[in-house]
């Protein structure tokens, strides 16, 4: 039986994550009862009679995508006891929130996944999401006066703006505190964790980090876990700043965007293991028609779904002065690609041309660059600090 959790169902819970996630929770801790009273109208689980063997939490948030606000269903808390794995529980809990998730017309979910093979099943496509990097600080371009100052938990309003005016370049970027969840107080610290981060305003841009103090074989890190900017010279003053812990410091970790230049410079050399983010589209029509339109072009896209059923059919796509509209057809295809290619392209993950290149389509060129063009040159990043 698949049911929302309740607060009943708490100890089972608690009890389920020591072999789940081999994470060992103070039931009694006021911050942790909290938590797990936010996440629980998001939560479902498979109970094998009585017994809770399996969960899954669906959190709604919104993102930003191609320039609109979407909402999407982040997955989280993908568990089963030892005792009940492969029985399927997994797949049955998936399957039920699609559908549901469906039904509500949220037109995305995506995860972090710790197989990328055991989601891919299901329709999940990997997205190439940046970089972490674990880079020497002695790289970052030298130390310079900037003006910083410090902030705390009680008024971090003037960190939005930076944010969003950051976020809206990137495919997949949460659009913070219109969720489930609070976002700026659990990037400083989150319910499983002992201290807070630091916060630092600076001009045009913000940074949120922590330090940690090595050993003789470890370095000396310094961690950012947030940052934004809003200008090229608010990410001077993000990169002079952080320079400046140049002596305290001797490696700095930082997640970036594929299109950030210490990426391009970086990656090949001082790469971090990260988790694989993956999103999939839940509903075809509701993640086209927001988009808007770079073209004039109307033609018939055939998606493949087996494990999501109503997306798995023909589509008559009309993109006509800046709008996308999406209609059930029974024309032969101009297009045929799986629910994972059609998320690729919009997604800005790839173009038109490399999907054909490596088969991820069949037919029509020019309808695969009008769904690509819907990405509006923006690339997938969802900053670590957003983790669900």
């Amino acid at each position: 039986m698949i049911r929302k959790l309740t607060e009943a169902d708490n100890e089972q819970l608690f009890k389920l994550r020591e072999v789940g996630f081999f994470q060992q929770l103070d039931a009694n801790s006021p911050e942790i009862i909290d938590a797990q009273r936010q996440r629980l109208p998001y939560t479902y689980g498979y109970f094998a009679q009585d017994q809770l063997a399996s969960t899954v939490v669906f959190y709604p948030f919104s993102m930003n995508f191609s320039g609109q606000e979407l909402s999407f269903a982040g997955i989280a808390g993908v568990m089963s006891a030892p005792e009940f794995r492969r029985q399927g529980h997994i797949r049955l809990l998936l399957q039920e929130g699609l559908e549901r998730l469906y039904l509500e017309k949220t037109p995305w979910a995506a995860l972090y996944a710790f197989d990328v093979s055991y989601y891919a099943k299901y329709g999940f496509q990997s997205i190439a999401n940046g970089a972490y990097l674990s880079l020497p600080i002695s790289k970052l371009p030298a130390a310079q006066k900037v003006s910083a100052e410090r902030l705390f938990k009680d008024d971090l309003s003037a960190l939005e703006p930076i944010y969003n005016d950051w976020a809206r370049h990137y495919q997949f970027s949460f659009v913070r505190n219109h969720s489930g969840r609070e976002s700026w107080k659990r990037i400083l610290k989150a319910f499983w964790e002992s201290r807070e981060r630091k916060v630092y305003l600076l001009k045009d841009a913000y940074c949120i980090f922590d330090f940690e103090y090595g050993s003789k074989d470890k370095p000396n890190r310094l961690m950012v876990q947030d940052y934004a900017f809003t200008s090229p010279a608010g990410r001077r003053n993000l990169l002079q700043f952080l320079a400046g812990f140049q002596g305290q410091a001797d490696q700095l970790e930082l997640h970036l965007p594929a299109n950030d230049p210490l990426s391009w410079d970086y990656t090949s050399t001082f790469p971090t293991p990260s988790g694989a983010f993956q999103a999939r589209i839940i509903d075809v029509k509701g993640a086209l028609e927001p988009l808007i339109s770079l073209r004039d072009i109307s033609f018939t896209l055939e998606v493949s779904d087996s494990f999501c059923p109503w997306n798995h059919q023909r589509f008559q796509v009309s993109m006509d002065q800046g709008t996308v509209s999406v209609s059930d057809s029974q024309s032969s295809p101009d297009i045929s690609l799986p629910i994972q290619t059609l998320s690729l392209l919009i997604s800005g993950s790839t173009s038109a041309e490399s999907a054909q290149q490596f088969g991820l389509f069949e037919g029509s060129l020019g309808a695969a660059r009008a769904l690509a063009s819907l990405a509006a040159g923006k690339i997938p990043f969802m900053p670590r600090s957003d983790f669900f």
